[in-house]
């Protein structure tokens, strides 16, 4: 798959030039922009430590949107792990963020490995602004919807771990 650095958009390999701004795309993952010949990667939404996250299109409900993580293909092969244990401990936690039900706790609802390789994790899209991006366009919240957004994230990760689940990467997005 190729990407388009300025737009951030997603092509299959023979799109060299995108479409949109004439920037010259990057290959970005191993094979289509069709992931497991079901989820059409539209656009990058983010870049994190562990990997990508992709807005997609899931093709067996063609109307939903859907947000794809996919894992770097570097940290499911580090040497320092046991063969097969980082890519158990994804299938778990993949599991586990998928047996959470809260309103403010995005759904889970698939995960797996492409045919070339790709390991990814299919979550419910919410469109919407980041809290940076709600701040930049406000400046200071008052008070009372501070505790508002606070009160609704500490409800999601208290839905976590009343699941036994250790968020460990909790952003202010």
């Amino acid at each position: 798959m190729r990407e388009c650095p300025r737009c951030e958009r997603c092509y299959e390999d023979d799109i060299v030039e995108c479409p949109e701004d004439q920037a010259k795309t990057k290959n970005t993952l191993p094979g289509p922009a069709l992931l497991s010949s079901r989820y059409l990667l539209e656009k990058r939404l983010g870049r994190g430590a562990m990997g990508q996250v992709y807005l997609a299109r899931d093709q067996n409900l063609v109307t939903r949107r859907v947000a794809v993580k996919t894992v770097r293909p570097d940290i499911l092969n580090d040497e320092d792990l046991q063969e097969g244990e980082a890519i158990a401990r994804f299938e778990r936690e993949a599991r586990a963020a998928a047996s959470i039900r809260h309103p403010n706790v995005v759904d889970v609802t698939d995960f797996g490995k492409s045919a070339d390789g790709v390991f990814f994790l299919v979550m419910e899209y919410v469109d919407g602004e980041s809290l940076y991006q709600l701040l930049r366009r406000e400046g200071t919240l008052d008070l009372q919807r501070t505790i508002t957004i606070l009160g609704q994230a500490v409800a999601g990760v208290e839905a976590a771990h009343d699941e036994g689940i250790l968020h460990r990467d909790l952003k202010p997005a």
